[in-house]
């Protein structure tokens, strides 16, 4: 299988998943979020971004996904709300399935955006129903920011082993992957728990 078709099979794996994981996510709010997978029209609207006084990051998702061009397994999501993008995320997929790892998570800038509070909890929540329903193990983040540590502790994600023994020994931990197990959760084809 070339690298353009595996890519397009997760692709269109991903996009087979995102109706069902929006509408159990919509459960939870007032207006629908819709999810779609980053492309150029999602790449343009982010360039929007770039300068903002209050964006945390500066980021060029073009360069992100560039980068990842030869990581076919992965998954990249754009999170709308009333037709305004919201936030923006890429994960990686491991070797035999058994993790989701969270690389890139920015929410849009402007503080009025209709996610705003709430978006670091639903991109992980999609990322958590993703890997629920792909029968993956666990979900990580990579290299969170260290302001968003306790965020991401109070979301169920704890450190490593290695940062563990690093706590113990009264040693700062690194912080360089935080990991939450997924719940064996079961799902039948529509979303709804078996």
């Amino acid at each position: 299988m070339s690298g353009n078709h595996f890519r397009k099979h997760y692709i269109d794996y991903a996009e087979s998943l995102f109706p069902v994981i929006a509408a159990l996510i919509n459960e939870e709010l007032e207006e629908p979020l819709l999810l779609t997978t980053i492309l150029e029209q999602q790449l343009k609207e982010a360039e929007s971004w770039h300068d903002h006084p209050a964006r945390l990051v500066q980021w060029d998702w073009r360069q992100i996904l560039h980068k990842f061009r030869k990581k076919p397994k992965r998954i990249d999501v754009a999170f709308y709300c009333q037709n305004i993008l919201c936030g923006l995320m890429t994960a990686g997929i491991s070797r035999g399935r058994v993790c989701v790892n969270i690389r890139y998570l920015e929410a849009n800038p402007d503080p009025g955006h209709p996610l705003k509070g709430i978006f670091m909890f639903l991109a992980l929540r999609q990322a958590e129903l993703f890997a629920t329903f792909g029968n993956f193990k666990m979900v990580s983040v990579t290299q969170p920011d260290p302001a968003l540590v306790n965020t991401y502790k109070r979301f169920g994600y704890e450190l490593v082993e290695s940062d563990r023994k690093r706590v113990l020994r009264k040693v700062p931990p690194k912080h360089a992957l935080l990991v939450k197990n997924v719940r064996e959760t079961v799902f039948d084809h529509i979303g709804q728990m078996a």
